[in-house]
């Protein structure tokens, strides 16, 4: 089982040999809920009262290498190592139960009797007070723990015998499961501090679990019997669509959780996708490598609406990851079932790029040719293959196209892929009728035509602060429309950005000397500018 109190040490991004260090004045960088890490700047943010969140910044302790502490009783401390943790909000100031303490990270327990409102978080190592940072109280937003402890991906969730749901043990329409997480809310039966918690149905508080975007049955909301840790039981509805990377997101009123997925078959056992790069067996054994070098090569036919301007390009990445950020970092479209959607924050984690010849040649119908060159990056690494097609390169009525790199590189031998075959795209149907998105109420887009051997992919992002959020929905070409549900356009600030329908080829795979994965595919389709609100 993903134990989600020992998750709390695996979210640390530094654990240095025990030192003692002289106690200098904390600073406060961040404070985010432990197991979704929200950015501060994004609507869904907020701490709710009950939940386990952590303090990242500076000299916030004397000591290194934090120590779990245990909730047995007498509980968990509210002063440890010479250090505590003060919140005000609305007049109600309350010490914090802290689970652990450490130079750049504190975890602890937000009290229950701290009122939803904007206040601040004080942070005091042996003597020496930091200056108030602001604390975003809100009645409930859930943080779902996930498999690898980063905030998305796989949810850790648990079928009736307390095995953990996977690719390999899926679950099925009419299952009850639970989700382990924290940020249900308040709960005045509890103190916050000792196991085992009293476990009360939530029920005053708004709880709703999305899974594919269809509500699930809640059955009850509350703590574990962990302080801090909270679960919610839930049936997966029946119409829930089948797939390895079904959507699940769970809704406090107008707070969304981190965006996560869950493994969904007709009958559990073993799930599929078939619009995905990866089957679960090739990610199963990619994340036991050290290292995983994946090849994505695609051609992409771009109509920007406003501007009246297609971009006819051909694209191919060769990236290099290492075991650990395989592991945590989004694949972004790659991995969406039909019907479902995701959420992704830009990150700092950059993949090596490596070359894979001096350029890529793409063979088209009539004998056609063009040419992606190795990039090079402001830092002066490699960087992606880049080309421009010539205007009907992409026959209207479609057409069969090739990759193949020539002689190789030292990193990856000759290949040429297997045909693609692009077929005459689809039709936005009602993309003129849209020009703002409730983020409260959902999107319908429609289309028209579209081809077998393709999907569809709803996208959209914009702007918030330095990062960009951005969602993709999957849909089968022959649905002919999808709505994109509250649960995801609630995680999108309230900015100007931007829409896009594309029509995308199911992915084609390749194999070359020194590649773990190759695939390739196409993508035509529409971007609209519109104003989240």
């Amino acid at each position: 089982m993903v134990n989600p109190i020992r998750s709390l040490l695996q979210t640390l991004s530094f654990l240095l040999s025990a030192t003692s260090l002289l106690a200098q004045q904390p600073f406060i960088s961040a404070i985010q809920n432990n197991y979704s890490f929200t950015l501060p700047n994004l609507p869904n943010y907020g701490i709710a009262p009950g939940s386990l969140f952590v303090i990242y910044g500076s000299n916030l302790s004397t000591v290194s290498v934090p120590v779990l502490q245990s909730s047995a009783a007498p509980g968990v401390p509210l002063s440890l190592n010479g250090v505590s943790v003060s919140a005000s909000v609305n007049g109600v100031t309350a010490a914090v139960p802290l689970y652990y303490v450490s130079t750049g990270q504190i975890a602890g327990v937000l009290p229950s009797t701290v009122p939803p409102g904007k206040g601040t978080i004080i942070v005091t190592n042996n003597g020496q007070v930091s200056q108030p940072a602001t604390l975003q109280v809100v009645a409930g937003d859930f943080g779902i723990l996930t498999t690898n402890n980063a905030g998305h991906g796989s949810a850790a969730v648990y079928d009736a015998q307390n095995k953990l749901i996977s690719s390999s043990n899926s679950v099925s329409p009419g299952q009850t499961i639970v989700i382990y997480g924290s940020g249900v809310g308040a709960d005045p039966g509890n103190n916050d501090r000792v196991f085992p918690q009293k476990q009360n149905n939530l029920t005053n508080i708004p709880t709703e679990v999305l899974i594919g975007g269809t509500s699930a049955a809640v059955l009850y909301r509350g703590r574990s019997q962990f302080p801090g840790v909270d679960q919610i039981n839930v049936v997966v509805p029946a119409v829930v669509g089948a797939g390895c990377n079904v959507s699940l997101v769970v809704q406090s009123a107008n707070y969304v959780s981190n965006s996560t997925t869950l493994a969904v078959a007709p009958n559990g056992g073993s799930c599929s996708d078939p619009n995905t790069d990866f089957t679960p067996a090739q990610l199963a054994s990619l994340r036991n490598k050290s290292s995983v070098k994946v090849g994505t090569l695609f051609i992409e036919q771009m109509t920007a609406v406003a501007r009246n301007l297609v971009r006819n390009v051909v694209r191919g990445r060769f990236l290099n990851y290492t075991q650990a950020q395989f592991a945590t970092k989004p694949l972004s479209d790659s991995l969406i079932s039909y019907g479902s959607c995701q959420v992704s924050v830009t990150t700092n984690v950059r993949i090596t790029h490596f070359s894979a010849g001096s350029s890529l040649t793409l063979s088209g119908p009539g004998g056609q040719t063009a040419t992606a060159l190795f990039t090079t990056l402001k830092d002066g690494t490699g960087g992606e293959y880049r080309g421009t097609l010539p205007a009907g390169f992409i026959p209207n009525g479609g057409g069969t196209f090739l990759f193949n790199n020539g002689s190789g590189s030292n990193a990856v031998g000759p290949f040429t892929t297997p045909s693609l075959f692009v077929s005459q795209p689809l039709s936005w149907t009602n993309r003129n009728a849209i020009s703002s998105v409730n983020r409260t109420q959902g999107l319908t887009v429609t289309w028209s035509g579209g081809a077998n051997g393709t999907f569809v992919l709803v996208r959209g992002s914009a702007v918030a602060g330095t990062d960009v959020v951005a969602f993709s929905c999957a849909v089968p070409v022959t649905a002919g429309k999808f709505t994109i549900p509250p649960s995801i356009l609630l995680a999108m600030p309230p900015v100007n950005g931007d829409l896009v329908l594309s029509n995308i080829t199911l992915p084609v795979l390749f194999s070359a000397p020194g590649l773990d994965l190759g695939t390739v595919f196409a993508e035509i389709g529409a971007t609209i500018p519109v104003s989240y609100q």
